[in-house]
């Protein structure tokens, strides 16, 4: 894998990479990636769906129009995922991990010709968020860039997250996230309930061996 999850996230986000197939309920049991080195409880409440999952990455995502009764006709989507990449992907693979590294990882990510980031923000995790483990957390804005001959809405991604160094190993890191992506002509209510069980599902991560 050659970019982190994310990149795969804001391509299935979208309702046209979902809507030609059933997504299976996200389920109870958890997702385990690198052979048990990460395990990671699936997001709680209803209308959560499994995108994809395979032995390196897993993401959900729910429609939170439809779960929340907003008016919008565009779609409110939340996706939770993680994924599980070498640290040579880090700018500065020498050394530990650090906030520049995943501000450098991100603007690389998150700067394409059909989007740009806007903010950006990356700092060190509280040590007791996962004793024992070394986490840098951020939190990113991302937006549709203008195009004239486009007739498509423009969207915005919020993003929130962690990076982490996967304990006993000295190559792997794993990404884990969530984004909201709504028009940016109608920036709906947050919703909460769907963001708390998002943000609960970033705390749900146990470290194997």
């Amino acid at each position: 894998m050659h970019v982190a999850i994310m990149a795969c996230a804001f391509a299935c986000l979208l309702s046209s990479c979902t809507a030609r197939r059933i997504l299976p309920p996200a389920g109870q049991s958890p997702a385990v990636l690198g052979n048990g080195a990460v395990l990671l409880v699936p997001p709680a409440g209803t209308g959560w769906r499994l995108v994809l999952q395979d032995g390196r990455e897993v993401l959900y995502r729910k429609n939170a129009s439809s779960a929340d009764a907003s008016p919008d006709p565009h779609p409110y989507i939340i996706t939770a995922g993680a994924a599980l990449f070498s640290r040579d992907l880090l700018p500065n693979r020498q050394h530990g991990l650090s906030p520049e590294d995943v501000r450098r990882l991100l603007s690389a990510q998150m700067n394409n010709f059909r989007r740009e980031m806007v903010e950006l923000d990356a700092s060190a995790a509280a040590p007791d968020r996962f004793p024992g483990v070394q986490c840098i957390s951020y939190r990113a804005v991302q937006v549709d860039r203008y195009l004239p001959e486009s007739t498509e809405p423009r969207y915005r991604f919020s993003h929130r997250g962690l990076f982490c160094r996967v304990p006993d190993s000295s190559l792997q890191i794993v990404q884990l996230f969530h984004t909201e992506q709504f028009a940016q002509a109608w920036e709906p209510p947050p919703a909460r309930a769907s963001l708390n069980e998002a943000d609960a599902f970033l705390s749900n991560v146990r470290f194997g061996q």
